[in-house]
């Protein structure tokens, strides 16, 4: 444990430790303990690493909410590096690849599927649209391996895909975590 003086009454984040949350208040510079001192709790439990698959809603824009269930799956596994398995679409994943390409490598590091114009379009550009490209994405994904699936909704869309991507994970004895967004 490394402990450092710093002045009382510093307020600091709760999960300073191990967060990808932006909430400012303590920059990632530890805990604040009674006597004034800050301490970083190195504790490192297990080995390898802990492969998240994130589905989600092309719509969905909370990024605090990804960077909080990215936090909590790391806690909840001793602290050991996240491999963040996405879909490379705009919404949900952008925003957990932004969450995870800040980060420091030590503690995650992404792992793209994207859909390629080729796939969407097998037929060149103007051709018709290949509707089974996303699920064919989502189970190359799902097969890739995962401990935990985070899947993020948006109240009152369609989340066709995130709902594809999830069914598929649980069928595969994937553990999926739901959240919802307002869509306000």
């Amino acid at each position: 444990m490394l402990t450092v003086s710093v002045p009382t009454g510093t307020i600091l984040c709760p999960d300073c430790r191990d967060c990808f949350a932006d909430c400012g208040r303590c920059a990632g510079l530890g805990y604040v303990n009674g006597d004034g001192t800050r301490t970083w709790d190195r504790r490192e439990g297990g080995s390898g690493e802990v492969r998240v698959l994130i589905t989600g809603s092309r719509e969905f824009t909370d990024r605090e909410t990804i960077a909080k269930a990215l936090s909590q799956v790391r806690r909840e596994n001793g602290y050991r590096t996240l491999v963040v398995v996405h879909g490379a679409a705009r919404g949900a994943d952008a925003l957990a690849a932004a969450v995870v390409q800040g980060a420091d490598p030590g503690r995650a590091r992404q792992e793209a599927y994207p859909v390629t114009d080729a796939e969407w379009r097998p037929d060149g550009p103007g051709g018709r649209l290949d509707y089974a490209a996303g699920p064919r994405r989502n189970k190359r994904m799902v097969d890739s391996g995962a401990d935990i699936c985070l899947a993020f909704f948006v109240a009152g869309a369609k989340n066709t895909g995130t709902k594809h991507c999830s069914n598929t994970a649980e069928k595969a004895g994937i553990p999926v975590r739901k959240f919802e967004q307002s869509p306000w």
